[in-house]
C-alpha cells in the first residue's frame, strides 16, 4: 500500500511542476493579399521554416512558414529572427517593392496565457507592394 501511496504523491508532484513550466510559442506567416503569384525563397533549411527551398504563395493565400515553441517564458515576438533568410519575389515581369528582410514590414502580437506567451509575425503582399 505504501508504495502506491509513493506513486501516486511523486505522479501528483510532477503532474504539479509539468503544468507550471511555461511555454512560448512563435510563429510566423506570410500572406499574399495580392493578385500576383509570388515565390518565397529560403537560403538554407535550419531555423525551424517548413520548407527548405521555395514556396509558391498563389493569389489569396496565406502559409505558416515558421513555427517554434520552447520551455521559455519570453514576452518578445522576435520577428526579426531568421527573416535576413527569406527572399520574396512575384512572377516574370513583376518586382516586389516590399522587403521581407525588413523587421518594420512585419506586424506581430502577443499573447499571454497560463502556460506562457504565444507570439504571432505577419508579413503581407498586396498589390501596392508590387511593381
Amino acid at each position: 500500500m505504501r508504495p502506491i501511496i509513493t506513486l501516486t504523491a511523486v505522479s501528483i508532484s510532477a503532474l504539479f511542476l509539468w503544468s507550471c513550466n511555461a511555454y512560448s510559442t512563435w510563429e510566423k506567416t506570410v500572406s499574399n493579399e495580392s493578385t500576383h503569384t509570388l515565390i518565397l525563397y529560403i537560403t538554407d533549411g535550419s531555423g525551424g521554416f517548413t520548407f527548405t527551398d521555395s514556396l509558391i504563395l498563389n493569389p489569396g493565400t496565406s502559409e505558416v512558414i515558421y513555427s517554434f515553441g520552447d520551455e521559455l517564458n519570453d514576452a518578445n515576438a522576435e520577428c526579426e529572427q531568421y527573416i535576413n533568410r527569406l527572399s520574396l519575389v512575384a512572377e516574370p515581369g513583376f518586382d516586389v517593392t516590399k522587403d521581407i528582410a525588413d523587421s518594420n514590414n512585419w506586424t506581430s502580437a502577443s499573447q499571454e496565457g497560463d502556460d506562457g506567451f504565444d507570439h504571432t509575425c505577419s508579413f503581407s503582399i498586396s498589390d501596392s507592394d508590387i511593381d
